[in-house]
């Protein structure tokens, strides 16, 4: 059945509308007295008058904030401010506009009856309103910790208050805690609580009546009939609450577009460049000057940076050591490795001018963090302060995000079909781009599909468009991707720009530590800001970065969660970090508190313990500048030392 309430001046009547169509009323009894009745073993609501509606609407929105719709009394009623800003005209309008779903499948025909006053021009005809929708009820007792609301948790925590209170009692008075400020979006009747996970965690179901299959409600023509008509149909289009004897309250969720948590599929992209990009370029000068410094001293203290544009390369910092480096023959090899031989290709490795500008390290620094070298490893301070995250994630062998690594590995091959002579049309300079769709799994990131791969990469004068697409497809892209992620809608952007003859320093300058997102986790999880490159490992931008890394990957791999970040942060000077934080985006198996206590137990943060655990003051074979190009993390090779997972140890029971 359903109860209309219809307000008069001085009194209060509720018509009752049964399943087989039979009306009745109630005079000058109030909605609220069926309420507490309790005794309807059929789904019911209670709707009000036109008339009602806009003194109502206007009142609440005048009065309140809250974008909800609490089902209850006239006192106690909450209506979306959307409703007395925008009424749709019709019944598709308002389905357009998100008023599409009631618990029951029904057919809801308004019929105006003859002998009742009115205000010309007449009444519309009836109009009939299909809605198709479904029912999903359950008993909500308790709200977890970390799944609610502040203001809610601490009011559920009282055992007294826990069994008292109700989700449209909640003390924040909202009925889907955790979208408190998310935009307005379709409501619908799901099986959970309050809070941010997907998973259902009552059994409890109404078992109330059989649901009729349609309500004839009979209302009285007033003078307001065709003014808010509209608005009747709006609301009859919106969800209906059902209340049975074993259901006293109810749960519902609000579908926001937020793709991370509630969209069924997102779309997620990462960028990588290649080892000829200017800013790569100087990454690798960079670090080719540090593996020359430690494999000589490895008490090295390095701060080195490297730009370049036409013709021209400069190195500058700040270095001090005992080694003897000879800045310009380094600039000038590491050049030519890459690949930048001629002009024609953007750098001349045995003509451009190399400028260096290198001065010791200030002794200001050296006092604090090292003691001028007399500081026991223990003791030795961060180079800076500052703030490293580290990820993992379970999508990839590498327990690296899918977009980020099929981005870095398209790179990579690009280079390798240049060196090795496959596409000899190739030149150093390049960028690539993976978007991937992904569906979000209780905090798990699955990929599902590649929705779009972009390679930019410059080529020679002579070799066609055509060429260029049908060998990145054959060589680059097919070797990389695996078959399961493309399929006949995937997008490819192949040279899209039609022409990238110009590269290298000569198309763009280029600058020690621009790529601090590609050198990473291509956007995923977090960046405290700090680059790599040039950096011995008491900067902690390079070294802490590298033990959070350790410490995710470890997390994933031991299987205490499928997706985790860790953030560090220091002091310059302090051995100690100042924190230390962990995140499983609530998958882990144990909650976040062990976990990090875990990561505490297992991992040194002091500056000078990561360079020894992590053997971070081995220089020389290439070892750091290996790392300046397609990425420090996800890499099989012996010299990522912070690659090593650590088994960590826990009751799995």
């Amino acid at each position: 059945m359903v109860v209309f309430t219809i307000s008069g001046r001085k009194k209060y009547c509720n018509y009752v509308v049964e399943a087989d169509g039979s009306t009745s009323y109630v005079e000058g009894i109030h909605a609220s007295r069926f309420l507490e009745r309790k005794c309807f073993n059929v789904p019911f609501s209670i709707l009000f008058a036109p008339h009602l509606w806009a003194r109502r609407a206007s009142a609440i929105a005048a009065s309140s904030d809250e974008h909800y719709f609490r089902v209850g009394t006239v006192a106690h009623a909450r209506l979306l401010r959307s409703l007395c800003e925008v009424v749709p005209a019709k019944a598709d309008e308002a389905y357009l506009q998100g008023y599409n779903r009631l618990d029951v499948a029904i057919d809801v025909q308004i019929f105006i009856p003859h002998g009742v006053r009115y205000v010309v021009p007449p009444p519309p005809p009836p109009v009939k309103v299909v809605v198709p929708a479904e029912t999903k009820l359950k008993e909500l007792n308790e709200i977890g910790d970390g799944e609610s609301c502040a203001i809610c948790f601490e009011e559920f925590k009282d055992s007294k208050k826990k069994k008292k209170l109700a989700v449209t009692e909640t003390p924040c008075s909202h009925l889907f805690h955790s979208d408190c400020l998310s935009p307005w979006g379709r409501w619908e009747r799901v099986e959970r609580e309050c809070g941010t996970n997907n998973r259902a965690v009552g059994e409890k179901r109404s078992e109330s009546g059989a649901i009729p299959s349609s309500f004839i409600a009979c209302l009285p023509r007033t003078s307001y009939i065709r003014t808010f008509l509209p608005l009747l149909l709006a609301f009859l289009t919106f969800p209906i609450s059902s209340i049975s004897p074993k259901s006293s309250s109810l749960a519902f969720e609000r579908r926001i577009h937020n793709p991370l948590r509630t969209m069924e599929t997102f779309l997620f992209t990462s960028e990588s460049v290649n080892e000829g990009h200017p800013d790569k370029l100087c990454d690798q000068v960079s670090d080719a000057i540090l593996d020359a410094c430690l494999e000589q001293d490895p008490e090295s203290k390095v701060a080195c940076e490297t730009c370049t544009k036409t013709n021209m390369v400069m190195v500058f910092g700040e270095i001090t050591t005992t080694a003897q480096v000879n800045y310009e023959k380094i600039v000038r090899d590491t050049c030519r490795n890459i690949g930048f031989v001629s002009e024609d290709v953007g750098l001349d490795a045995d003509k451009c001018k190399v400028l260096v500008f290198i001065e010791q390290q200030s002794p200001d620094i050296a006092q604090g963090v090292h003691g001028h070298l007399t500081k026991k490893p223990e003791e030795i301070g961060a180079g800076d302060q500052g703030h490293m995250f580290g990820y993992a994630t379970d999508e990839t062998p590498e327990l690296m995000p899918l977009t980020h690594v099929l981005a870095t590995k398209l790179g990579a091959r690009l280079t390798e079909v240049r060196k090795n002579g496959i596409c000899p049309w190739v030149r150093p300079d390049g960028k690539t781009q993976v978007t991937v769709e992904y569906r979000n799994e209780g905090g798990a990131m699955v990929p599902i599909r590649v929705h779009t791969i972009l390679i930019s990469t410059q080529h020679d004068e002579s070799v066609t468009n055509e060429k260029i697409a049908a060998d990145l497809k054959e060589h680059v892209i097919k070797p990389v991707v695996p078959a399961k992620y493309l399929d006949d809608k995937t997008i490819f952007h192949l040279n899209p720009s039609g022409r990238f003859v110009i590269g290298g320093p000569h198309g763009d300058a280029g600058l020690t530590g621009r790529k601090i997102i590609i050198d990473t986790y291509g956007g995923w999880g977090a960046h405290g800001g700090g680059a790599f490159s040039g950096k011995d490992p008491t900067k902690v931008d390079r070294s802490g970065a590298y033990i959070v890394r350790q410490a995710a990957k470890s997390v994933v791999a031991s299987g205490l969660a499928r997706r985790c970040i860790v953030q560090v942060s220091y002091a310059i000077g302090v051995p100690e970090p100042l924190s230390v934080f962990v995140d499983t985006y609530k998958t882990g198996k144990i909650p976040d508190k062990d976990i990090l206590a875990l990561i505490k137990e297992n991992f040194d943060f002091r500056p000078g313990m990561m360079a020894i655990n992590l053997d971070l003051k081995r220089g020389g074979n290439f070892r750091f500048q290996k790392t300046a190009a397609y990425g420090h993390f996800g890499r099989d090779d012996p010299d990522f030392t912070w690659e090593t997972v650590k088994h960590l140890k826990w009751d799995k029971a």
